[in-house]
This record gives structure tokens, C-alpha cells and sequence, in this order.
């Protein structure tokens, strides 16, 4: 592990959220309040103090989100940028790059993680955050089943439907990357959309992605994954 600057956090609150149904009709899945604060908030308050600029990556009804958290947020500066097009969670990235410097966290502006595994990543040059599967999860929608080499570095990445009783380690979408990240070409994951952790496999291997495991994640896509959410967060 090595110690560098990092002062830029990278969240991802663009999407429309399909899967929520009418929850998210007349509001961006960030947005979704539990003890009347929306998702989002969660998750910016769990930020480093290291971060000192937050880019908000932006889209479907995103005047809510800008009302609601401004310029500013415990003393960190908001930059949106907003993504015209829903092209995927590389594509999100890759519009930020002119504002980005040196090394970024990288994450969903609605799952929850905690915050010992956000500053536990800061230590590396670039890492994605995994959670193991056990036999007894209970999956729902699809996940990027992950593949690493003997020394924890990653090396495949399948997006799948997990089946009930498989195992093995999921991308929970909360990275640390640097500027060699914009070196490579952006990757489908379909035809219509670039997937960010299938672009970071095209980094030469002397710019590893080291793995790194975590104990909790929970992701917010479904109403019954948002049901649960209320639950940690209260």
C-alpha cells in the first residue's frame, strides 16, 4: 500500500433508478429519504476529511439534488457535471476527467458502505472495494461476479445473475482510481451502455487494481434492497 494525495470523491447519482418503480417516478433514487434524508446525504457524511471536493455526476432530475445540497457540504465543494446520456458508469467517469487530479474515490451516490472502508482504500493506487458472497445471500438483480489473481490484483470481472447458494466476491462499485484510468478505451457491457470496471481491466499490468474485501455493503436497487436500507440507516 502506498500513502498519496487524494482530495476528490467521484459520486454517481445520474440514474433514474427503473427498478424502483414508482419510488423513484418524481424522484432521483439518491434522493429517497430515510429519517427524512435523502440516500445521498449518507453517503457524503461517511466522506474522508481528505476529500475537499465532491463531483456530483448528474442527470435524471437533478435540480433535486442540486437544491438540496447547493455549492457545498460540511465544507467540501460540489462541482456537478452532468451526464446527458445514461452511457453507463465508464462513460460518467470519463466526462469528469478534465476536473479530476491525481488519484479519486469512485462510488454510488445510494449504496451504503461504511466509512472505515472508504479510508481504508485511500491507502492504495488503485483498489475496488469487494464483498464475498456466502452460500446463505440472497441475491436480486444483476452483480459483477469478480476474479483475482494470487495477489489480490483483479483480473476479470462477469456481469451475472447470482443463483441462490453461489458464492464468490461481487463488485460493490466503490474504487479508487488514478489518471492512468483515461489511458484506456472505454468498455461495453452492452450496446448501449460503458461499464467502469470493464474499462479498468484494459490498465496494464503494471497499474494494478488490487482487491480489496469488506464485510458490509449494502446496495439500494429494488424497493425490498431500499426496505432494508431504512433498516441499517435508522
Amino acid at each position: 500500500m502506498k500513502e498519496h494525495t487524494i482530495s476528490q470523491a467521484v459520486i454517481l447519482a445520474a440514474g433514474q433508478g427503473k427498478r424502483m418503480g414508482r419510488l423513484t417516478a418524481h424522484l432521483p433514487k439518491p434522493m429517497l429519504r430515510v429519517n427524512n434524508k435523502p440516500l445521498l446525504e449518507y453517503t457524503l457524511k461517511k466522506l474522508p476529511k481528505q476529500i475537499e471536493e465532491i463531483i456530483l455526476v448528474v442527470g435524471y432530475l437533478q435540480e433535486q439534488i442540486k437544491d438540496y445540497f447547493g455549492q457545498s457540504f460540511s465544507g467540501k465543494k460540489i462541482t456537478y457535471i452532468e451526464q446527458e446520456r445514461l452511457l453507463g458508469t465508464g462513460q460518467a467517469l470519463f466526462i469528469c476527467q478534465k476536473f479530476l487530479k491525481k488519484k479519486f474515490l469512485v462510488m454510488m451516490g445510494d449504496d451504503i458502505y461504511t466509512a472505515q472502508d472508504i479510508q481504508h482504500l485511500l491507502a492504495y493506487d488503485r483498489a475496488m472495494l469487494v464483498f464475498p458472497v456466502a452460500a446463505d445471500w440472497k441475491p436480486s438483480g444483476v452483480f459483477g461476479a469478480i476474479q483475482a489473481d494470487p495477489n489480490n490484483n483483479l483480473i476479470g470481472i462477469r456481469e451475472t445473475k447470482l443463483k441462490p447458494g453461489e458464492s464468490g466476491l461481487i463488485n460493490t462499485a466503490l474504487y479508487v482510481l488514478d489518471q492512468h484510468i483515461f489511458n484506456c478505451q472505454l468498455q461495453p457491457i452492452n450496446s448501449k451502455e460503458f461499464g467502469l470496471p470493464q474499462t479498468m481491466l484494459k490498465l496494464p499490468h503494471k497499474y494494478p487494481i488490487k482487491i480489496v474485501k469488506t464485510k458490509f455493503w449494502q446496495p439500494v436497487g429494488t424497493p425490498e434492497q431500499f426496505e432494508i436500507a431504512k433498516n441499517i440507516l435508522k
